[in-house]
């Protein structure tokens, strides 16, 4: 753990803030919890992405919380073309490419 918490301290990281609760695992009678999930960032990578902080989803299959990292305007550039050649034999497909 020592090892660990100097690489974090060389490494210059930090914990995102945690909004919305305190802990991302509880067991099923939710009498013990616990913060088991994080992030570690950069302070250029928060800046660059507009990043706000972690957001906990809520319990569906496990008993961790799921974890989302908040971005408020992150720009992906521009959405790339998919076609798929199963189109090519829907009765519709020629026509609608003909007609367009």
């Amino acid at each position: 753990m020592t090892e660990f918490n100097e690489f974090i301290s060389v490494m210059d990281l930090f914990y995102l803030p945690l909004v919305g609760s305190k802990f991302t695992w509880s067991n099923a009678t939710g009498d013990s919890m616990s913060r088991l999930n994080r992030f570690l960032t950069i302070e250029g990578l928060i800046e660059k992405w507009s990043i706000n902080g972690q957001f906990m989803g809520n319990k569906v299959i496990s008993d961790h919380c799921p974890v989302m990292i908040g971005a408020s305007h992150l720009d992906w550039g521009p959405k790339t073309f998919k076609f798929f050649s199963m189109w090519i034999g829907h009765p519709n497909f020629l026509p609608l490419v003909e007609e367009t």
